[in-house]
């Protein structure tokens, strides 16, 4: 997910009342790992790979229930995530071109 949209709705976070509980932020949109991991590598030089460690003990396996954050409008709309890495791949891939010239 883009940044802009994830800085809003913490700042429009303030003015909630405390008793709302937590309120997932995030593109509504879920992405694995490894799809997001394999579609930078295919966009990048690398003669890395992928590796995977094994699962921490408590982990998080999925948060992109985000109703509760669109209906208390912190969020406008639900979109795909890796459009954003796309456009982010992307712009700091013209950044180094113009570092290495």
């Amino acid at each position: 997910m883009w940044i802009e949209p994830v800085v809003d709705a913490l700042v429009r976070s303030i003015f909630l009342k405390p008793n709302v509980g937590p309120v997932n932020i995030g593109s509504g949109v879920g992405t694995k790992i490894r799809e997001a991991a394999e579609m930078i590598l295919g966009r990048i030089y690398s003669v890395g790979g992928i590796r995977f460690d094994a699962s921490r003990e408590v982990e998080v396996l999925a948060f992109v229930d985000v109703r509760k954050a669109l209906r208390l409008g912190l969020l406008h709309s639900v979109g795909e995530s890796l459009d954003h890495l796309e456009h982010m791949i992307e712009s700091k891939r013209a950044e180094l071109i113009l570092l290495v010239l």
